[in-house]
């Protein structure tokens, strides 16, 4: 359940999600929503519909930089339950839709 409710494919008037158009662009292997809301990345804020309460944005449209350092074999080398790397300079990016 959803707070626009049960429709998965109307998910594109409420929330930046991995969509028709993101599928496109990023060749991403999961599953996708069957609507194109025009952004394979971030998209303006308050392009979607309010929830109830009349908030924006609740859902998808933001990424989080991590403290994380990235290593592309993390959870190889650091364990499966959240892995810390401590070296590097580039870093962990979590979220987006």
């Amino acid at each position: 359940m959803r707070y626009w409710g049960d429709g998965e494919d109307e998910a594109c008037a409420y929330a930046n999600v991995h969509d028709e158009t993101s599928k496109r662009v990023f060749k991403f292997d999961w599953a996708h929503h069957a609507c194109n809301d025009g952004y394979a990345g971030t998209s303006p804020v308050g392009r979607f519909k309010p929830n109830n309460f009349g908030l924006y944005d609740m859902l998808g449209n933001v990424s989080e930089w991590c403290e994380d350092g990235y290593d592309s074999e993390a959870y190889s080398k650091h364990g499966r339950n959240d892995p810390f790397v401590s070296n590097g300079s580039n870093r962990v990016l979590r979220g987006g839709s």
